[in-house]
């Protein structure tokens, strides 16, 4: 039974290493895996039959829990179905580990069922690969912040033996530490920035729990405007409020107003906000220093890494003149919660009373590509003290429901919000609604009959997959409670434990919105 063997001691090795959840996703070539599985005690399995929903909800698991979780798969397609969440795993430093049942390797490259090439399917989108026997499965390493992918060849039979009962305890995963090396290197280009830059603009998005008091901290002697998105998780922290800019990011388009910065200091995840888009052509000139806990720069003109978030404390502070931005920051949000209120039945006023509406303390999950910008736009006119979560590693609008299922808890109100064609991605996703049957659920689908956000970009509708289709039966398949809503609700209703919320807004109000928060900022 070397091969049930093999398999007891892969998952073994898992465990040792922080894995206590698995996304089992059962076939053949993987049946030694699933046996041991079967009779073990001490790993959670949870059985999926789609493996893109899969490790979309891994992914939502290891935001949640800071733990390597695993998802385990037969040969052939099933392990390419892995490759979207693999790409948002690198991209956003999160373990997923990827165990690939395969044919023996004799097989490889004869074009025999089931037997693609798996090794090196995932490409640069891991940072450690093994390829194994499924008899004798040698060490692993599994990564820190990237995924790892685990091929096992199996051979028939494929259970060549029983297993009896066993037991397993998960162990923490040791995470390796080489922030104070990256820290004592960071001095050089630190000054070198601070040569070139005196009036910086500070720019924080996507923060760990554990480093935002130090952003708060640094935010506070530098006395310097700060822009906020959403999933920084520090909206909330009213300390910051002389310094926040909560007027959407149209004030970038204020040339009276950019004239008071030269650079940018970006903290945390790589931002949403159009600016950063911008520092690639119109402000290729300013410079840019990233202190972020992924290694990323996110732009095409800088190559080096960011320095670790523990080197902000090499920056002391800036000299001051306030008065202008200051100024212009009242009026522009009286501004624009005007605009926000005099029409409910835009999309952006659905945004701000979504914010406004939904429980403090609840957990809140935003999609891609308009929702987490839109909700960035209204959060710090809406006074929301949320913190979301979302996929911005690769910002792709697929595995969104998935993800937010991994994530949501039974110990408060669970809201994702999404685009119509994110959810249509995703039909198959609440599958894991089984996984979830103590939580309170809300899923709001934000249906503006296509991919709105290209409307304003290209103003062509070819570009934006115009549909007439309703969430109804959507909710209906998965035994959901639904509410269609044309506007948000004064006060929030009573809602079932889990609920699909579909928001229609009116394309007419939307357009009138945008055409007059664009002259808003014309007129300043």
């Amino acid at each position: 039974m070397k091969q049930m063997l093999g398999a007891q001691k892969l998952l073994t090795q898992l465990a040792h290493q922080g894995v206590a959840e698995v996304l089992l996703c059962a076939g053949a070539r993987n049946a030694p895996l699933v046996k041991a599985l079967s009779v073990c005690s001490g790993l959670q399995v949870l059985p999926f039959f789609d493996e893109r929903a899969a490790a979309f909800f891994a992914l939502g698991r290891i935001r949640r829990t800071n733990c390597p979780v695993a998802v385990v798969t037969t040969s052939g397609t099933a392990a390419a179905e892995l490759l979207p969440a693999t790409i948002e795993a690198w991209y956003s430093g999160l373990p997923l580990v990827l165990v690939t049942a395969d044919r023996p390797p004799n097989y490889r490259g004869t074009g025999a069922p089931q037997a693609i090439e798996q090794v090196g399917i995932f490409s640069t989108y891991v940072q450690n690969e093994f390829d194994f026997l499924g008899e004798e499965p040698g060490e692993i390493t599994l990564a820190d912040h990237a995924p790892t992918h685990i091929n096992v060849s199996f051979d028939e039979p494929l259970i060549d033996g029983e297993l009896g009962m066993w037991t397993i305890v998960p162990r923490p995963g040791a995470e390796s530490d080489f922030v104070q090396d990256r820290v004592a290197l960071s001095q050089d280009r630190v000054q070198e920035f601070l040569q070139n830059c005196q009036k910086p603009l500070i720019v924080v998005s996507e923060l760990p729990t554990n480093k935002r008091e130090l952003v708060i901290k640094k935010v506070l002697e530098w006395k310097r405007p700060v822009y906020l998105e959403a999933s920084s998780g520090l909206y909330g922290r009213s300390e910051l409020k002389p310094w926040r800019l909560n007027l959407g990011e149209g004030v970038f388009k204020s040339s009276s107003f950019m004239n008071e910065f030269d650079g940018v200091i970006r903290i945390g995840g790589i931002p949403t906000t159009r600016l950063w888009r911008d520092l690639e052509s119109k402000l290729g000139h300013w410079p840019v220093l990233s202190f972020s806990q992924r290694s990323f720069s996110g732009l095409a003109r800088i190559k080096v890494e960011p320095l670790p978030l523990a080197a902000l404390e090499l920056i002391q502070g800036f000299s001051q003149d306030q008065s202008k931005w200051l100024d212009c920051q009242q009026a522009q949000r009286d501004r624009l919660k005007k605009l926000l209120e005099t029409d409910p039945h835009s999309e952006p006023a659905v945004f701000y009373e979504l914010a406004r509406m939904i429980p403090s303390g609840s957990h809140v999950f935003l999609g891609n590509s308009l929702p987490i910008r839109e909700w960035d736009l209204v959060a710090g006119v809406s006074g929301s003290d949320h913190v979301p979560m979302a996929n911005r590693g690769a910002n792709g609008i697929d595995g969104l429901i998935a993800t937010f299922l991994g994530s949501a808890t039974a110990d408060q109100e669970n809201w994702l919000i999404l685009g119509d064609l994110s959810a249509l991605y995703d039909l198959n996703a609440p599958w894991a609604l089984r996984f979830c049957q103590q939580h309170k659920i809300r899923i709001v689908v934000i249906n503006n009959r296509g991919g709105q956000i290209f409307r304003r970009l290209f103003a062509d509708p070819l570009f934006e997959n115009q549909h007439s289709l309703s969430f109804e039966s959507f909710a209906e398949m998965w035994g959901l409670d639904y509410h269609l809503w044309r506007r948000v609700p004064e006060k929030l209703p009573e809602l079932a434990k889990q609920v699909i919320i579909e928001i229609r807004p009116n394309d007419e109000a939307t357009q009138r919105f945008w055409q007059q928060y664009e002259q808003m900022w014309k007129d300043h």
